[in-house]
């Protein structure tokens, strides 16, 4: 559960990010005059919410595949392009979810084009995301000999016991 919230977590920043960086590419605030500020910072906080919120509901349908595919798996037999395809099929998990209703029920089939071009670039951000989340993991310390790469001791030394404690240890 805690890597579950801990994905949706991180996959909901880059959302958020990605959020501001359609609010800045579409409405360009430094145009704005002083006037419109109330209305441009709910405009922004609107679009880091929503991207917030896809971000993180993506990274809780990739934690859900990578929970039950990899369920059978230790982490040294996965690969990148497992992560990145999981990554992919969680990230295009909600618009696919979000958007068929709308369209099925509306009978709005002129807009599959543009659901399906969010749904694509959706599923490239969630393999971006899985890809680097299975670099992230690679670097994390696995064993407790990876430990000492960080500045721990080696488990059964007392390097940081002074030598005179050591000899009355002994």
């Amino acid at each position: 559960m805690r890597g579950l919230l801990g994905t949706s977590i991180i996959w909901g920043a880059v959302g958020a990010a990605i959020g501001a960086v359609m609010f800045v590419a579409r409405y360009r605030p430094w145009t704005l005059g002083a006037i419109h500020w109330g209305r441009t910072l709910t405009l922004l906080g609107a679009f880091l919410g929503g991207g917030a919120l896809w971000g993180s509901v993506c990274g809780l349908a990739f934690g859900l595949v990578l929970w039950r595919a990899g369920r059978s798996r230790r982490f040294q037999h996965l690969s990148a392009p497992q992560l990145m395809l999981w990554g992919a099929l969680g990230g295009a998990a909600f618009p696919v979810l979000l958007y068929t209703p709308v369209v099925l029920l509306r009978g709005a089939y002129g807009s599959i084009p543009f659901f399906g071009m969010l749904a694509c670039i959706s599923a490239l951000v969630g393999a971006a995301c899985g890809g680097a989340v299975f670099a992230l993991a690679k670097r994390a310390p696995t064993s407790i000999g990876d430990q000492a790469m960080f500045g721990a001791p080696p488990l059964g030394r007392d390097v940081a016991m002074p030598i005179e404690t050591r000899d009355r240890v002994r």
